[in-house]
């Protein structure tokens, strides 16, 4: 198994037949059909199942695309770093974060790094905590800026800040809220205990934390809605469906017009921003550069 099957194999999965396939790639079926042929030979694997519409991807062929589609962007990634390199350029530095932290961005002072560093370039990838550590293992993202908790097992972690941790709700959803006679009669921060029978909202990533938070105080959450993505989450505050439990810094990507905001006394929910990257992978030298960038500055909580 070599690249050129892997790109064949992935043309030929996505048009779904073996003759457009051919068409796209600029070649005869003959020769494609015994590419695809030699690849399940040597896989010793079956890969398609043919139909007469054409042909369709088994489970393993199913795998063997999405593992395909992951090998062919580190070789794309990997020649395009080298022809940088050759170039006079000094690399390329793939950013992933998250989208509670985008807010960040603005911090690391790139522009500042950019100038002392013209030839590193940066490609920044967004995704939710546990896509971006998956993408960092498999050596697609060279650093990335998560959130706790996570499991740091494979990698180098540095800590960017700490930050507690708020409720939002709409003032719409405020009457029908438990928390309306606490919120109105007082600015206080909320205590966790306040939220015994509110309608939570909660990022997945922070679900175990906040729920074995509660359960020291004696209670279950009641948790109507887990969602991979700040912004949707706190859409759907907005929207009404209940309070969202999350780190203070994720309001700030919003319009806070029509949404409460209340911190929450519990240190023990507190959130870190978190610099990864992989513990397995010498990091090139524009990653060192940015990783040292990153280190000397001195970035504060919200």
């Amino acid at each position: 198994m070599d690249i050129r099957q892997l790109y064949y194999f992935v043309t030929v999965a996505e048009e779904g037949q073996i003759s457009s396939a051919a068409e796209k790639l600029n070649m005869t079926q003959p020769p494609l059909s015994q590419q695809m042929k030699k690849l399940e030979e040597d896989t010793n694997t079956k890969l398609f199942n043919r139909t007469p519409k054409g042909i369709e991807l088994t489970e393993a062929g199913k795998l063997l695309l999405s593992r395909a589609h992951q090998i062919l962007t580190f070789v794309s990634n990997t020649v395009n770093e080298l022809n940088e390199y050759v170039q006079g350029a000094k690399g390329i530095v793939n950013i992933g974060i998250i989208s509670s932290s985008v807010e960040s961005l603005l911090s690391f002072k790139l522009p500042e790094f950019q100038k002392n560093n013209p030839k590193i370039k940066f490609n920044v990838i967004e995704n939710d905590t546990f896509s971006i550590l998956d993408m960092v293992e498999k050596a697609l993202v060279d650093v990335a800026f998560v959130r706790t908790p996570f499991s740091s097992i494979g990698l180098h972690t540095y800590t960017l800040f700490s930050e507690p941790v708020c409720a939002v709700l709409s003032k719409s959803y405020l009457e029908q809220s438990t928390l309306r006679d606490k919120l109105m009669s007082s600015d206080e921060p909320l205590l966790l205990s306040d939220l015994i029978d509110e309608k939570i909202i909660l990022l997945q990533n922070y679900e175990n934390t906040v729920k074995t938070a509660c359960r020291q105080f004696n209670f279950e959450p009641n948790v109507v809605c887990r969602g991979s993505n700040a912004i949707s989450a706190l859409l759907l505050a907005r929207a009404g469906l209940g309070t969202m439990i999350t780190p203070i810094s994720t309001v700030e990507m919003t319009d806070l017009s029509d949404l409460i905001v209340r911190a929450i006394n519990c240190s023990i929910l507190n959130s870190s921003i978190v610099m990864v990257w992989n513990a397995d992978r010498k990091p090139s030298y524009a990653v060192s550069k940015f990783i040292e960038h990153i280190k000397n500055l001195e970035i504060k909580s919200p």
